[in-house]
Parts: C-alpha cells; structure tokens; sequence
C-alpha cells in the first residue's frame, strides 16, 4: 500500500519529477505489484483446479518479472 502511495506522491508532485524521482517511482511500482502478485499466489494455492492451470503459471511468471524488476531498480535508486 505505501509502494502506492510513493508513486501517487511522486506522480502529482511536479518538483520530483527527475530523474531519482522517476527510478523511485519505477521500483515503487515494482514492488507493488509484486506484493500483489504474490497476494494472488497466496489467495489461490488452496484451490486444486487453480493450482495447476494456466493461472498458476502466469502469477508465478509475473512474480518472477517482478521480482527482477525490484532488484534491477534498486540498483540505480540506491547507487549500487
């Protein structure tokens, strides 16, 4: 929810909309929708007939993307 929050800040603030302000963004965005993604996986493991489609599939797939897009943003963000 605060990863939320960080990006609308970030969004309608005018004087923040840099660089660092944009790569914050990014990885803000990132972590959210990986949080929800995994609430997903979380809520959906106890059905069978969800746990072995398809839908399994493409939530563990974008849980994946998520995850490489956090550490990738973290990088510039935080100087590494």
């Amino acid at each position: 929810m605060f990863a939320l929050i960080t990006v609308l800040v970030y969004f309608l603030l005018l004087e923040k909309q840099n660089i660092h302000g944009w790569t914050t963004m990014s990885h803000s965005s990132a972590v959210f929708f990986l949080f929800i993604f995994l609430g997903v996986a979380h809520l959906t493991k106890e059905d069978e007939h969800l746990h072995s489609t398809v839908v399994c599939q493409l939530v563990g797939v974008a849980v994946h993307y998520f995850w490489i897009a956090v550490f990738c943003w973290y990088a510039p963000t935080h100087g590494i």
